[in-house]
C-alpha cells in the first residue's frame, strides 16, 4: 500500500482539488454561497495545489496535512447543529 501511495498521491491529491473546485462552483452558482464562507475550501485547495505543484514527497508532511485534515473535519461535524439538527423532507 504503501509503494501505491508514493506513485499516486499526485493524482489522489489532484482528484481532492477538483473535488473541491467543484464544490466550490456548487456552493457559488447552485446554493449561492457567499465567498467568505468558502474561505475554509480556499485554504484546503491551496493546501492541495501546494503539495502537487511543488510536489512534496516527504512522508511526513503527507501524515501530518491527511491527519489535520481529519481532525478538522471531526471538529467541524462535532461542532456544526446544522448538520445535527437536519430535519429530512
Amino acid at each position: 500500500m504503501e509503494m501505491y501511495y508514493e506513485d499516486q498521491w499526485r493524482w489522489l491529491y489532484s482528484i481532492g482539488a477538483w473535488t473541491v473546485i467543484i464544490s466550490l462552483w456548487h456552493d457559488r452558482l447552485i446554493e449561492g454561497i457567499s465567498l467568505m464562507d468558502e474561505i475554509p475550501k480556499f485554504a484546503l485547495l491551496a493546501v492541495y495545489m501546494g503539495f502537487v505543484i511543488f510536489n512534496v514527497t516527504n512522508k511526513k508532511a503527507h501524515i501530518a496535512f491527511l491527519g489535520l485534515f481529519l481532525l478538522a473535519l471531526l471538529i467541524y461535524i462535532a461542532t456544526d447543529t446544522q448538520i445535527l439538527t437536519m430535519e429530512m423532507n
